[in-house]
């Protein structure tokens, strides 16, 4: 048997250690460096990175579509704004879009038409905007953005579970000390 005291605090500390190092570090997540191309038959018309953990599922990974700006025009080739609306553009082409990593390619769609959209009108920097996303990722054969919890709210149940978790393991600690407690006062009765 353990000496009373010695066993509780480095116990509670490795717990919380564990735990915040599990919900807080993305050190533990390797990286994965993401190719964007936006192409009009074989000419590169948009491109952008992305990075990520390596761990998100493609579908996930074609919604990173969206986040602003992703898109940089390449120098040869002018992505012209729409007349009314200086914001939005309109690719129209033979367009294909990739996603890729090192040389595989994890999704791919083809339009004959995109829609672009960007947060000043002297940016070059464009995005699509949801609904393209979405029909976009449908064209590349992914299942619809899931209706379930954010990546925000993932990581606030995780964290609640291992502060549950921990809570637990304190508790049981104090209940198997207290126990011992117990259990050596009837080994040794009063003098």
């Amino acid at each position: 048997m353990l000496p009373r005291g010695k066993c509780r605090i480095p116990l509670v500390r490795f717990l919380l250690t564990l735990g915040l190092c599990l919900v807080l570090s993305r050190a533990v997540w390797a990286a994965r460096l993401l190719d964007v191309h936006v192409y009009d038959g074989d000419q590169v018309v948009l491109h952008t990175y992305y990075q990520d953990h390596g761990t998100e599922k493609t579908a996930t990974v074609w919604r990173y579509l969206r986040e602003k700006p992703i898109m940089v025009a390449e120098e040869d080739t002018s992505v012209v704004a729409d007349k009314d609306d200086p914001l939005r553009a309109t690719l129209k082409g033979n367009l294909r879009i990739t996603i890729s990593h090192v040389d595989r390619v994890l999704a791919e769609a083809t339009a004959t038409e995109l829609s672009l959209v960007r947060e000043r009108a002297s940016d070059a920097l464009w995005y699509l905007p949801e609904e393209e996303v979405e029909r976009t990722a449908a064209i590349a054969g992914l299942p619809p953005k899931p209706k379930g919890l954010g990546t925000t709210a993932r990581r606030a149940l995780i964290a609640a579970v291992v502060i549950a978790i921990v809570i637990l393991a304190v508790a049981l600690v104090w209940f198997i000390k207290r126990a011992g407690r117990g259990q050596s006062s009837a080994d040794h009765p009063p003098e």
